[in-house]
């Protein structure tokens, strides 16, 4: 604001009129009113206002309801608060109305995406590798960590997560839960979701059903021991090696079967810049992200460059105005899972194709092998 001073203020002008006469002090032999009393009579007179205005408004049809309802109203409606995102998170858009049967975006009931009275999404029948091409899930894409928990690199992809704003979907080994079942509950209080990934990370094509359901079973009820959360219906292959039988029983289970499109190789260790430009160069929108937190082989495996690739992922994917969300979040919004009694009751889209799509370059090296039949190794 502009400074004020004395060169500012307009000229007094002289007049020739004088001064006005003071007033006399008494009026008929009767000394002045108090100031206190003129304010008194005042307020009485606004009191006597409001008081007869209350009474007409009671005497009106429904005033005194009317009335009852707005002080109601001024009591238990919460002051509104301002939210301030945290550093780095796209700008929300309009939001986009979501295919019927499934949950409206940002509105499932928790992280692992079951209804408001605890309902799991029904298993479809097939499998399920990405949700490009679904509208509902424009902008989307499901970042996903398998072979977890383990010390050090899974608090340290959970504190980016935290820091970008981000979320994604933690595929765990049931026996490294066991271990470290502190991890698996701060991946839930993050506002991630959980998936199985077998008991022992097992590659279970092939093996007997009773094999098949004591891994994934056991997997279970040992997250569900852990988070007190009964919600748990994600499921991953090990290697993402899978047959019809296996497939079977998962959804027997109630397990959705989720692979991906967009990997790269993490799990190799080839350096945390080719870690990041193999998951850069193939973002898209309903894409759903394959890195590693863990291993299958051990505790304590060097994931380094992955953690250390995540920052440089995360910024590219708020660069594109992607958003990174939980795998729960990605598949109701593109319609692909429904929640019984959300939005109706209609059946869940067919997926174009059940086979994910391999980055170029890599297709040859990871074939299926000659004569194996339905199987498909990758991580």
């Amino acid at each position: 604001m502009p400074s004020f001073d004395e060169r500012d203020t307009p000229a007094r002008v002289a007049t020739a009129d004088p001064p006005p006469a003071p007033r006399r002090a008494a009026s008929r032999g009767r000394p002045p009113r108090p100031p206190w009393r003129t304010v008194a009579l005042a307020a009485l007179a606004v009191g006597m206002v409001s008081v007869l205005v209350l009474i007409g408004l009671f005497a009106a049809p429904g005033g005194a309801r009317f009335i009852v309802e707005r002080l109601g109203q001024s009591i238990t409606t919460p002051l509104p608060t301002a939210t301030i995102p945290p550093a780095g998170t796209p700008a929300p858009g309009p939001p986009t109305p979501s295919p019927q049967g499934t949950v409206a975006p940002g509105t499932l009931a928790s992280p692992q995406g079951c209804g408001p009275r605890g309902a799991r999404p029904q298993p479809p029948s097939h499998i399920i590798s990405s949700a490009a091409g679904y509208s509902g899930a424009h902008g989307e894409v499901a970042l996903t960590f398998d072979d977890g928990p383990a010390p050090i690199f899974t608090r340290q992809i959970l504190d980016e997560l935290r820091a970008a704003g981000a979320h994604a979907t933690f595929f765990v080994v049931g026996e490294h839960a066991q271990r470290y079942p502190d991890l698996v509950r701060a991946e839930l209080a993050g506002g991630n979701a959980v998936g199985n990934h077998t008991f022992t990370h097992q590659d279970l094509a092939g093996k007997s059903v009773d094999d098949v359901r004591w891994q994934l079973t056991t997997t279970t009820s040992t997250l569900r021991a852990i988070t007190r959360d009964p919600c748990l219906w994600l499921f991953r292959a090990p290697y993402g090696l899978f047959d019809a039988s296996m497939f079977d029983e998962a959804r027997r289970e109630g397990l959705t079967t989720v692979l991906w499109d967009v990997w790269a190789l993490d799990w190799t260790r080839p350096g945390t810049q080719v870690i990041a430009q193999r998951i850069i160069a193939h973002l898209h929108s309903g894409a759903i992200i394959l890195l590693h937190d863990a291993g299958s082989a051990t505790f304590t495996p060097d994931r380094s460059q992955t953690a250390d690739a995540l920052p440089a992922i995360l910024r590219a994917i708020h660069a594109r105005g992607l958003r990174a969300v939980t795998l729960p979040m990605l598949l109701m919004d593109a319609g692909l899972v429904r929640v019984p009694g959300a939005h109706g009751e209609s059946p869940p889209v067919t997926n174009s194709s059940p086979d994910p799509t391999l980055p170029p370059g890599t297709e040859g090296a990871l074939a299926p092998p000659v004569g194996v039949g339905p199987r498909y190794p990758f991580a």
